[in-house]
């Protein structure tokens, strides 16, 4: 029997709702980031989403249901609805994935802050066939640090404001990109094949969340201009 217990089962069933403003503000950042993306990823073979929820490949990046599989260490994630389609839903840790070497030509996670690091990254690599890619995003450091600088939250947790009111705290690593891109070459990715794109709040977004505001009002910037979301992809 499979005993992971993800710390986002206590948000799973509203964390997709409307109230969670900063979620729903990072969900228009990389519906606009991600133009154009369909002409950069594998056009065929099997794709693996790692922390999907309820699904993005298909909304970001225009992919065929057949060919994903959606793997998430939440199990009450995995059991929204309504969810985007997948060929097959796993339940397993980002960190030890249960696929064979080589099996995935790409691997997207979107937002994967809750398990970034070496060991997801060395998964990722494992699982990739060769010239295969991975495919990330993640909150951005100078976004996240001085929020929770402001707040007076750890710098590797965040917090969410459920229904009721009350307060919960889910890990939320934060990296700086130099040191994500020493990582995702360190771990075996090519070198030159290694891109970034920062992504910003879209303009035309009124609803802006507390959070991104108080984040840009301490970087002295607008809440437009700052950088809220990174992404990276690069090549096995």
């Amino acid at each position: 029997m499979n005993k992971i217990i993800s710390p986002y089962d206590r948000i799973a069933n509203e964390y997709y709702d409307e109230i969670h403003i900063t979620s729903r503000n990072f969900d228009d950042s990389q519906k606009l980031g991600f133009k154009g993306f369909e002409n950069i990823i594998p056009k065929e073979g099997s794709v693996l989403e790692v922390g999907a929820g309820k699904g993005r490949t298909i909304e970001y990046l225009s992919i065929e249901s057949k060919r994903i599989i959606q793997l998430d260490s939440s199990k009450l994630m995995l059991e929204l609805t309504p969810r985007e389609e997948s060929l097959l839903r796993i339940h397993a840790d980002a960190i030890d994935m249960p696929f064979m070497d080589n099996t995935f030509n790409l691997v997207t996670s979107f937002l994967c802050d809750p398990f970034l690091g070496l060991e997801f990254l060395s998964e990722a690599y494992r699982v990739l066939r060769k010239e295969g890619m991975l495919l990330f995003t993640t909150p951005s450091y100078s976004w996240g640090k001085a929020l929770r600088d402001k707040i007076g939250i750890e710098i590797n947790e965040t917090r969410f404001i459920n229904k009721e009111n009350n307060i919960v705290k889910v890990p939320s690593i934060l990296i700086k990109t130099e040191q994500i891109i020493e990582m995702i070459e360190h771990v075996g990715f090519l070198g030159n094949s290694i891109k970034q794109k920062i992504l910003t709040l879209p303009k035309n977004i009124e609803k802006i969340s507390k959070d991104i505001v108080a984040s840009s009002e301490s970087q002295k910037k607008p809440p437009y201009d700052i950088e809220l979301i990174h992404l990276f992809y690069a090549n096995k």
